[in-house]
């Protein structure tokens, strides 16, 4: 199984007023892995938080940078060709992870975040092996498509966690060829609180919370 991806949103807690510093801001203290020529937005102050007002990657385009008035992705999307396992992948990106997150969280006070890791085991029986896995009701050849939604939510330090877990039988596209499999998406966040504003450390278990899903042994138990 291949992690094809990861994004580490992070949702402020009040207005981002000037997206475009904290960008640079980033890209600093990440090395400068931002290379490519920044997307700068300036809108009136009345339009939705979620927009995109600073965005930025990397000319390999492994790295993007993406920063609204109400949160900050960073997103990460490793060489399909990369032979690695899931959790050596994570282990592989996260001393960037950790600056990300660190680095903004000394701007910008954060009450919220998700982190959304996206998988794919290449089948080409992959609706049957969702059925046969995920599903009591039995496969049938005209099953055409399939898609398992789950969420179960834990307590944890004072901190209520979402664990969702989306799978779907789906075709990919990277480059000129396309693989047939399973798209498997776990996304960790917790669910904010009006009394609590996220600290590092509860950043770095939100964050290992998220990661263990990607130990060997979980990771077989997903199809």
């Amino acid at each position: 199984m291949k992690l094809i991806s990861m994004q580490i949103a992070l949702f402020a807690q009040d207005l981002i007023s000037r997206p475009d510093l904290l960008m640079n801001e980033i890209n600093d203290k990440l090395g400068n892995i931002f290379d490519t020529m920044p997307t700068i937005l300036n809108l009136p102050a009345d339009v939705p938080a979620e927009i995109p007002l600073a965005q930025i990657r990397s000319k390999d385009g492994v790295y993007a940078l993406n920063i609204s008035r109400g949160r900050i992705d960073l997103i990460i999307t490793p060489s399909f060709q990369e032979d690695k396992t899931p959790q050596d992948m994570f282990k592989q990106y996260k001393p960037i992870v950790d600056k990300y997150y660190k680095t903004s969280m000394k701007s910008v006070p954060i009450k919220r975040i998700g982190i959304i890791f996206t998988l794919f085991e290449p089948s080409n029986t992959n609706v049957q092996v969702i059925y046969e896995k995920y599903l009591k009701e039995k496969y049938r050849s005209d099953s055409m498509e399939v898609t398992v939604h789950t969420n179960n939510q834990i307590l944890n330090l004072g901190v209520v966690y979402n664990n969702i877990r989306n799978v779907q039988a789906a075709v990919i596209h990277v480059g000129k060829e396309d693989h047939t499999g399973v798209v498997i998406q776990l996304d960790t966040n917790n669910v904010p609180s009006k009394e609590v504003t996220l600290t590092s450390e509860m950043v770095a278990n939100i964050i290992s919370h998220a990661a263990a899903k990607l130990k060997p042994s979980a990771v077989k138990e997903l199809i």
